[in-house]
């Protein structure tokens, strides 16, 4: 007859799940979940510059999945790293800006046809 305490057993807190690297060599723990969504890799800086904040994550995501959606100039202006200041200069200029809002892509178009009329940028 089994004795009672090896039938019954005390209900431990799972062990988090372990896997194997990429080398083969000792295990590491599973990676944990995270709520947030997945960040592009290719969009972070080298880890040695500060990373890019993720509402410009978010609004390069946003402007790659619509085309054709149409930014406020702050957003713009964030999504190319431009200052405000440099995208009412633009506007200025004859960028393709309709009602203070503007698409990203038809913005960087237009930078490549007129870099003559642009000018030199400079941080004064």
């Amino acid at each position: 007859m089994a004795s009672k305490r090896s039938t019954e057993r005390k209900s431990r807190p799972e062990a988090p799940r372990r896997r194997k690297t990429p080398g083969g060599g000792e295990e590491m723990p599973a990676p944990a979940m995270d709520s947030a969504p997945p960040v592009d890799d290719h969009l972070r800086r080298p880890t040695t510059l500060p990373l890019i904040p993720e509402d410009v994550i978010r609004l390069v995501r946003v402007a790659r999945e619509n085309p054709y959606r149409f930014f406020t100039l702050g957003d713009v202006a964030k999504i190319c790293g431009f200052g405000t200041d440099v995208m009412t200069a633009l506007n200025a200029l004859g960028a393709p800006v309709v009602g203070r809002k503007c698409n990203p892509q038809l913005l960087l178009e237009w930078i490549g046809r007129n870099s003559d009329k642009i000018g030199k940028i400079r941080g004064d």
